[in-house]
């Protein structure tokens, strides 16, 4: 009775009676019902009495009481069916998820911001709140990483090392200096492509030494791996255009978990333009499309308590820049307000040549952007190095690379004797 007068006054009200409020409403039920009062009075009484500092053991036993009472139940109509002689179907899965997953709504009721205080600074300084990525340019950006529900996007043009760079950050994530887990979604090339890469980046190794010698390579491979890597990686492929982030990459994401017993700490997904949302708008707007991918994105982080990392293509204008202008990603990067963060991977064609990129953190949500580097890149073993600081003024006049009037081959940069660095 108690609880039924609680609960209705809290669907009128909005908030939790006093007690004086509680006691009168009980009053009233029992008056309306013809009850004596008496007992509930009493009973009142002593609730108001109690303690109440022992609320979180109190609400463990509860929901271990509810779990226990619902496998029970789910056990005893399996035990039925199999009595009867009846086949037992797939429909009594979800009575036992149902069951595991009783007090998850009630275990996660927000913060009481007066109540919060350590709670949440011991949490966000804690070094297992985020995934770091094991490069110090971009973990001192990030101090503890990137949280669990956050999205980064990796901006390139086409054939800009997206995916080398995608690659990188994933295996340091696994090695031993981070030693978490990523699951990485290869849409764009296959999942042996993918996987060889990785084999090239930790040996150092390119694929003339793997044709020459493939016997001596795995030995490399595999002792390279008892050294350097001690997270797990997955690498799955989803070929172009077949997969939604919300359908399969989500359910692949859960099959994983379940069957392997491992929690993700970065999900990497390339890239955006190579999967579908599982959302539909009844818009087929590509940036609509687009936006709902990375919605999906966030939700799918959000759900196993993993960061994201998404790939994504640039317009070479945005890219090319001798220096980035900000209101060029603006416009090639509709999407910005959605992500935690933007990594840009900027290169002129002479440093496109000379495998030299520079990188631009375009958007970061949780602190200062604008940071500004210029590294390497090694194609053949598919090792990246982000490199130094270098200054980063908007004000100067960035130019335009210059193309020939010659488009049979995608244009062909005019001069190329300047090396574009900063």
């Amino acid at each position: 009775m108690l609880m039924e007068c609680l609960a209705e006054y809290q669907r009128q009200y909005g908030k939790v009676p006093s007690w004086e409020v509680i006691y009168q409403l009980v009053l009233d039920k029992c008056a309306a019902i013809g009850q004596d009062s008496r007992p509930a009075y009493e009973y009142f009484k002593k609730l108001q009495a109690l303690p109440a500092n022992d609320t979180d053991y109190v609400l463990d036993r509860v929901i271990a009481f509810c779990k226990h009472r619902a496998l029970i139940n789910a056990v005893k109509t399996v035990a039925r069916q199999l009595k009867n002689g009846e086949t037992v179907g797939s429909e009594i899965i979800p009575m036992f998820e149902e069951a595991t997953h009783i007090g998850e709504n009630i275990e996660d009721l927000g913060y009481i911001f007066h109540h919060s205080v350590d709670a949440v600074i011991d949490k966000i300084i804690s070094p297992e709140f985020g995934v770091r990525t094991g490069f110090p340019q971009l973990d001192n950006i990030w101090k503890t990483g990137w949280a669990p529900g956050w999205l980064i996007a990796l901006l390139a043009p086409p054939k800009r090392y997206k995916t080398t760079v995608a690659l990188n950050i994933a295996l340091n994530i696994v090695g031993p200096s981070v030693g978490g887990n990523v699951f990485y979604y290869a849409c764009e090339i296959s999942g042996e492509q993918a996987v060889l890469k990785g084999f090239y980046n930790i040996t150092g190794f390119n694929e003339d030494i793997m044709f020459d010698s493939p016997e001596k390579f795995k030995q490399d491979v595999k002792k390279s791996i008892e050294q350097k890597i001690v997270g797990n990686l997955v690498i799955k492929h989803f070929p172009i255009g077949t997969a939604s982030v919300g359908g399969q990459i989500r359910a692949h994401t859960r099959m994983l978990v379940k069957q392997l017993g491992i929690t993700p700490h970065l999900i990497v997904i390339d890239y955006a333009d190579t999967v579908n949302s599982s959302t539909k708008t009844g818009d087929d707007k590509a940036y609509i499309v687009q936006a709902n991918v990375y919605k999906e994105a966030i939700a799918v982080g959000s759900e196993f308590g993993a960061a994201a990392l998404l790939p994504d293509r640039l317009t070479a204008e945005a890219a090319e820049q001798k220096v980035p202008v900000k209101r060029v990603f603006q416009g090639a990067f509709a999407k910005g307000g959605i992500v935690d963060g933007a990594i840009v991977l900027c290169q002129t064609p002479t440093e496109y040549q000379k495998n030299i990129f520079r990188t631009f953190v375009y958007v970061n949500r949780h602190g200062p952007a604008f940071q500004y580097f210029q590294g390497s890149v090694d194609p053949a073993s598919s090792k990246i190095d982000f490199g130094d600081s270098i200054p980063y003024n908007p004000d100067e006049e960035a130019e335009k690379p210059r193309y020939s009037s010659n488009r049979k081959n995608g244009g062909v940069p005019e001069d190329l004797t300047n090396d574009g660095a900063t």
